[in-house]
């Protein structure tokens, strides 16, 4: 019963500590220590911390190792229109592909690319 009692003490003074730790604290096994918690309805400890960013540190779900924004900050890149200036997201890969492709000038739409082409096509006829 001292024992016990021992445990359940040390728990109250340090709620979040391991079972291994309060095991080794009070001369006992990690097994009793939590029979003991599980006896006096103590919650039992999370076995895994909780997930964070890679990048940033935020909490995130277990299945991911990334933030959202971390995500978004890694796999999409900010352009700026040729035409009218106008910021957007185009993905790391479609960016590296079209120029890969030979592709120099960026457009947020297909309508301001016409007008690009057209304005590059005019002046290149001229010359």
């Amino acid at each position: 019963m001292l024992k016990k009692q021992l445990i359940l003490d040390r728990v109250a003074e340090h709620p979040n500590e391991s079972y291994v730790e309060t095991a080794q604290a009070t001369d006992s096994t990690r097994q009793y220590v939590l029979q003991v918690r599980d006896a006096a309805k103590l919650p039992r400890l999370s076995s895994n911390p909780p997930a964070r960013c890679r990048h940033c540190g935020k909490l995130v779900k277990r299945q991911t190792s990334l933030c959202h924004d971390c995500y978004s900050h890694s796999h999409w890149l900010i352009l700026f229109c040729d035409w009218c200036g106008k910021m957007f997201w185009r993905r790391r890969n479609e960016l590296r592909r079209e120029m890969k492709e030979g592709q120099k000038s960026f457009c947020h739409n297909r309508a301001c690319s016409n007008r690009f082409l057209m304005r590059k096509n005019h002046h290149e006829e001229k010359a």
